[in-house]
């Protein structure tokens, strides 16, 4: 099963959106959308 950016709609590994995303692994914002450094900061968790 895949993730799927909430922002862009770019697919992602379930293991990319346990990371990057909440705690229910929905992304709000993605690498595809943002910079690696906004996600590192937690971007895909509360679509900052």
């Amino acid at each position: 099963m895949t993730a799927h950016c909430q922002n862009c709609g770019a697919h992602h590994t379930e293991q990319y959106a346990r990371v990057f995303g909440n705690n229910d692994g929905v992304l709000y914002n993605c690498s595809e959308c943002r910079d690696v450094t906004a996600m590192f900061r937690g971007a895909g968790v509360e679509g900052i």
